[in-house]
């Protein structure tokens, strides 16, 4: 299943398709970047949940507190944009991991399957979205378990992100090291 999975995947490891999620996921930072400036300075980078590393109940509904009415209508917007996130960032790390798996180790290759990590943390960032909503939808009510669980999700989104990224530069890198040595040539 999971090389069935990759073998999917495989399509996306083209240099076309990874500038359209380029793309893209240029476009989800500028109007994330919009919604932060809509905040007054002291809020920004730093007011959405998401963008902790983990927090707990308390600090979830801390922050929700404090982001007052408009801040929490802005923040409804940028969750719902969220949504649409995952796919784009998860699929542009992997297309990205398995080009340079493709390049690097050759296209069967078992190191392929690593392309699935950053589809795990997407998926945990789906569900953290449905958590943040759901606190969002039914503030001011404390949803206590929700809380905590969207502060765990956040840690293991955040964590896997965390790997994909450092599995896609890596990549990158050793397309670069790989050049290097060759003197520019690419087989």
């Amino acid at each position: 299943m999971l090389d069935a999975l990759v073998h999917q995947l495989q399509s996306l490891a083209m240099p076309t398709r990874i500038g359209r999620l380029a793309a893209l996921f240029s476009a989800f930072v500028a109007v994330f970047r919009y919604l932060d400036m809509k905040l007054p300075p002291q809020e920004r980078w730093r007011w959405t949940l998401d963008a902790q590393v983990y927090y707990t109940e308390a600090r979830a509904h801390r922050v929700l507190d404090s982001l007052g009415d408009a801040g929490r209508r802005t923040y409804r917007i940028f969750n719902l944009v969220d949504f649409a996130f995952p796919p784009v960032i998860s699929l542009l790390m992997s297309a990205i991991i398995i080009a340079s798996v493709q390049r690097l180790r050759g296209p069967q290759s078992r190191w392929m399957r690593l392309s699935v990590i950053p589809l795990v943390a997407g998926s945990l960032d789906y569900a953290e979205n449905v958590c943040i909503f759901s606190l969002l939808a039914a503030y001011p009510r404390r949803l206590p378990r929700v809380a905590r669980i969207a502060g765990i999700l956040t840690a293991m989104k955040t964590a896997t992100y965390l790997l994909g990224l450092v599995l896609t530069a890596g990549g990158g890198l050793g397309l670069v090291l790989r050049r290097m040595v060759r003197g520019g040539q690419d087989s």
